[in-house]
């Protein structure tokens, strides 16, 4: 109830476990069985209106009504494979979506179920992790997956028994990075009381955070499954990115810990099967000899074989029959219980590693307009507080008016991610005296006030200070790479190019400063020389994978611009496999895509930019033209209206009003 001056608000009781709604109960002046008895109304009975839980007292009713709800999460779409298994998309706010997948068997039904809206962990050959992060699930947000699912099929298969028999956790997220609400989740499908499932047949899947495994095995342990994906730490390291962080002995030693209080008395590894990655035969002896190290001639694992489920930006291919064969062969001929996973629901994108739900990633930051998304990276390299800039030079501010991203707009992006020119700061020599140490600290606080001073537009400023930091220390390519570039946005192509190769003298070979002058080259059209230049970026020692993004997205953006649309193709589309959350290298891959007659391709990517914050009067009318060429007349009209809807005065539109497709 509220009235002028008064807001209740009411908590959704499908966060609490059964002794949080104890706690609840009490809190409103209840017994404990009490609490029991809603318990079973909301999930054994699916009730979410509080007149049906008849056998409470009338006056908790009332109480219920005015300060609780029972509130599951708005199904967005329901998809039904050909072989029964069902995929329902779900809306947790703010832009975010999640996926829950039930898979029927002859004698059980399992319940996959998403932890986090997102992913942060980043594995190559999931489809989630490419999506980025957003945010936690509740612990209501993950049981309203399982409450909806288990009650929708018992009417969609007109039966009273229960159909969901096992639950896994292998949905979107890594449950362990979500523990505070993951558990009292499983405590609640644990519960007699509630679904009453048993603890062999609830499953958490997990990339191998190792504290929260040691943890959950004193908190609630569960069927475990790990996803290994790769015999060796080089490898993993590759593909699963967590295992920097918690190599394999670490995740090994944390197994068999596990395997003490677990309920069942092995761990399963789950295993990805990667065509020409991870499935040759040294790869299964490599496997083989890890799994007896740890064993010490005792069974204690079963390898879950995993064929792969392509998705565009992956870049990975699903092992052949006859190799996922002989890998398990030669696992199950050293005594190790294998399986091959049967692929389920990949037709309507359910199977393993496909679920993408559609996430705003919070790893970047979302802000309003491209340029301050696209400069999101280039302050980190001097300032760690400031992160983009709020005006842009003229001739920066003319190109973004009068170009795609993928000519002159681009450079907006890719000049404030280059230009600092080595992922850590040159540092001067070893000064003789503390005099000359204050003055070399000095010269590096005016390279970073430069820094600040391009981003706000104040290029005469960055380059005074420029100019005095190298008074200091005048060695430092960091400087130099920064001075060429505000020197391109200045247009001076002459002192750009001086200060690169100054800067390349410096710091021969190195990757940014390749970059830099390719960039500078194409921007002269001059794409024969700066081809060279970014397959030299690339070939360079040292270069990271943003470095590495960067020169294939420049590639591929000149080539396309030099008429070269058949060599621009892959290289965008590595561009955008090793950073699919940057809206410039989606964007770039979609045009390619759209121009080469892909219109299909070009329509995975560009749907998936514009549903995020990055979308663009570019974006929306690539989109445009896409749904145009494939004959889909209601979506045109849907991105027409967001196109009107956000820029309204741009080039974009007066071509849509004019019917202009071909611009």
């Amino acid at each position: 109830m509220s009235g002028p001056g008064y807001c209740y608000m009411t908590t959704n009781l499908l966060n609490f476990d059964l002794q949080g709604l104890v706690a609840y109960c009490e809190s409103l002046g209840e017994k404990r069985f009490r609490a029991t008895q809603l318990f079973r109304w909301i999930h054994q009975r699916g009730a979410s209106d509080f007149d049906q839980m008849t056998d409470l007292a009338k006056s908790l009713r009332e109480k219920l009504k005015t300060q609780a709800v029972i509130e599951g999460l708005p199904v967005i779409t329901q998809h039904e494979s050909q072989d029964g298994t069902i995929k329902w998309l779900f809306d947790v706010g703010d832009g975010n979506a999640v996926e829950s997948v039930f898979i029927p068997e002859d004698d059980r039904g399992t319940l996959c179920v998403s932890s986090q809206a997102g992913c942060a962990v980043g594995c190559r050959f999931c489809s989630t992790g490419h999506q980025g992060f957003s945010r936690n699930l509740t612990t209501g947000e993950i049981l309203a997956q399982l409450w909806f699912a288990e009650h929708f099929l018992r009417k969609h298969l007109k039966t009273e028994e229960r159909v969901i028999t096992n639950v896994v956790m292998m949905g979107m997220g890594e449950p362990m990075q979500n523990y505070s609400a993951l558990v009292p989740a499983l405590r609640t499908m644990l519960d007699d009381h509630a679904y009453g499932l048993s603890r062999r047949r609830v499953t958490v899947s997990t990339s191998g955070v190792v504290p929260m495994m040691d943890r959950l095995s004193q908190d609630c342990a569960v069927a475990l499954a790990v996803s290994l994906h790769a015999p060796n730490d080089a490898l993993r390291d590759n593909l699963v990115p967590l295992n920097k962080k918690y190599p394999l002995d670490e995740l090994m030693q944390a197994c068999l810990r596990y395997l003490e209080f677990a309920p069942r008395d092995f761990i399963t590894f789950e295993y990805c099967m990667l065509d020409g990655v991870n499935d040759q035969p040294e790869h299964a002896q490599q496997l083989i000899a890890l799994i007896e190290k740890y064993g010490k001639g005792k069974p204690w694992c079963k390898l879950n074989l995993i064929p792969f489920n392509p998705f565009p930006a992956s870049g990975l291919l699903r092992s052949s029959n006859a190799a996922v064969a002989a890998f398990a062969k030669a696992l199950s001929d050293a005594g190790i219980v294998t399986t091959v996973r049967k692929t389920r629901g990949d037709d309507i994108d359910a199977a393993c590693g496909q679920l993408a739900g559609d996430v705003k990633d919070v790893r970047q930051n979302a802000w309003p307009s491209n340029v301050r998304f696209l400069c999101s990276q280039f302050v980190s390299r001097f300032s760690r507080k400031r992160m983009c800039m709020s005006a842009l030079t003229s001739p920066v501010r003319n190109a973004m008016r009068k170009a795609h991203w993928g000519v002159l707009g681009l450079v907006v992006a890719l000049m404030l991610t280059a230009c600092a020119s080595a992922p850590q700061v040159q540092q001067p020599q070893a000064p003789a005296s503390a005099a000359e140490e204050q003055r070399q600290r000095l010269a590096q606080t005016r390279l970073q006030l430069a820094a600040l001073h391009f981003q706000e537009g104040r290029n005469d400023v960055a380059l005074n200070e420029l100019e005095q930091s190298l008074q200091v220390h005048p060695r430092n390519a960091d400087a130099y790479n920064l001075q060429g570039w505000i020197h391109l946005a200045r247009e001076d192509h002459a002192a750009a190019r001086a200060s690169f190769d100054r800067a390349l003298s410096l710091r021969p070979n190195d990757a940014d400063t390749l970059y830099n002058i390719g960039w500078l080259l194409c921007q002269q059209r001059q794409f024969v020389q700066a081809d060279q230049h970014f397959d030299a970026s690339l070939a360079a020692p040292r270069g990271s994978d943003e470095v590495r993004m960067r020169a294939w997205l420049g590639k591929g953006v000149c080539l396309r611009q030099g008429g070269r649309n058949d060599k621009a193709l892959p290289a965008l589309e590595k561009a955008y496999e090793l950073d699919p959350g940057n809206p410039a290298a989606a964007y770039n891959f979609a045009d390619v895509l759209q121009a080469t007659g892909q219109a299909e391709r070009a329509r995975f990517y560009v749907r998936r930019l514009n549903a995020g914050p990055a979308a663009s009067a570019q974006s929306l009318w690539l989109g445009i033209k896409v749904e145009q060429s494939l004959g889909d007349r209601a979506e045109v009209r849907q991105l027409a209206d967001q196109l009107h809807k956000q820029f309204p005065d741009s080039q974009e539109w007066r071509w849509f009003e004019q019917g202009a497709f071909n611009e």
